[in-house]
Formats: structure tokens, sequence, C-alpha cells
């Protein structure tokens, strides 16, 4: 997950670097998403007794 954060992050720095602008919010809404993501995945996981892996 914090490879995608980070990946999302990098992207957004070069786009504004080339003066394309990227709302914010577009950013925010999809770092709570992939958090939610991960927060379902991981909820789903332990109920099932697997292990989660390390990414």
């Amino acid at each position: 997950m914090v490879t995608r954060l980070c990946l999302l992050a990098t992207i957004s720095w070069i786009a504004e670097g080339f003066h394309f602008e990227i709302s914010k919010s577009e950013i925010y809404f999809a770092m709570a998403f992939s958090l939610g993501v991960e927060i379902l995945n991981l909820k789903i996981r332990s109920k099932r007794g697997a292990t989660p892996t390390p990414n």
C-alpha cells in the first residue's frame, strides 16, 4: 500500500512540474479509497485465518 501511495504522490509532483493541474481532492480520494480497500482486505484475511503477506 505504501508503494501505491508513494507512486501516486510522485506522479502528482511530476504532473505539477509540467504545469498539469491535478485536483487535490482527486488525489485525496484515491488515497482514501486505497486505504479503505486495504482495511477491507485485512479484515477479510483475518476472518479466514490467513496471514497477510508483506508488500
